[in-house]
């Protein structure tokens, strides 16, 4: 299955009926399918993770260097708190939102599913740290990838912090297919697949869809590649 098949499939187990409203009002729609609470913080810093992290009881977190976020993930005992940096423009804010969903299904919730359907009921005690597991119950945990506890999750505006650059890369594309479906794009795109056709796609996910340009340039090129051929193929239809 290519890359862009595996979120594909996620974002249909995770949203079967999605909406087609466009930009679409995460902030509105992911709490009716997902336990997480959202929440727009000014100046958002791993300071204000540490005092959000107090008021659930966690106080002990070694808060790292004090840079900006875009945005962070909480999540514990099947449940999470995104919180977005409310400085960032509306764009930015919605792809940082999308992203730090990404995170919380792939990452946290899905491997949860899987973890709870090997362990079993008494699997919840040890999912929520309520209880240590035993060694056979922490093999079964890591086989599902499943953090047992606190899962956080912070973003920089410009990397993620200290995570795995496959993961940060898996939670762009499923942010980019959550927040643009190839299938709406094409649907709205005008004019044939000339070779203008990258600019004409990135343009159009700024306007309608709401993508940060950055993201846009970059997801308009994988999709304009799909439609245009290659410079063999393309050479050898000149001769």
């Amino acid at each position: 299955m290519e890359p862009w098949d595996d979120v594909q499939t996620e974002i249909a187990r995770l949203w079967p009926a999605p909406d087609d409203r466009f930009p679409r009002p995460l902030d509105q729609l992911i709490p009716l399918v997902l336990p997480v609470g959202i929440v727009a913080v000014a100046d958002l810093r791993p300071r204000t993770v540490a005092d959000w992290l107090a008021r659930l009881g966690v106080t002990d977190w070694p808060v790292p260097s004090d840079c900006r976020l875009a945005g962070c993930l909480i999540a514990a005992r099947g449940h999470g708190l995104i919180l977005v940096n409310s400085d960032l423009d509306p764009a930015e804010q919605r792809f940082t939102l999308a992203h730090e969903v990404a995170h919380f299904w792939l990452d946290y919730q899905r491997p949860r599913q899987r973890a709870l359907a090997a362990l079993g009921p008494a699997g919840l005690e040890i999912l929520d740290g309520a209880r240590p597991p035993t060694p056979a119950e922490r093999i079964t945990a890591l086989l599902h990838r499943v953090t047992l506890g606190l899962h956080l999750h912070l973003l920089d505006p410009w990397e993620g912090a200290g995570t795995p650059d496959w993961l940060e890369e898996r939670a762009n594309r499923f942010a980019l297919a959550l927040l643009a479906p190839a299938a709406a794009v094409w649907a709205r795109l005008d004019g044939p697949p000339d070779h203008g056709l990258a600019d004409r796609l990135a343009a159009l996910l700024t306007a309608t869809f709401g993508l940060p340009a950055g993201p846009a340039r970059l997801y308009a090129a994988r999709l304009a590649a799909q439609r245009l051929p290659s410079p063999l193929v393309a050479a050898l239809r000149a001769r």
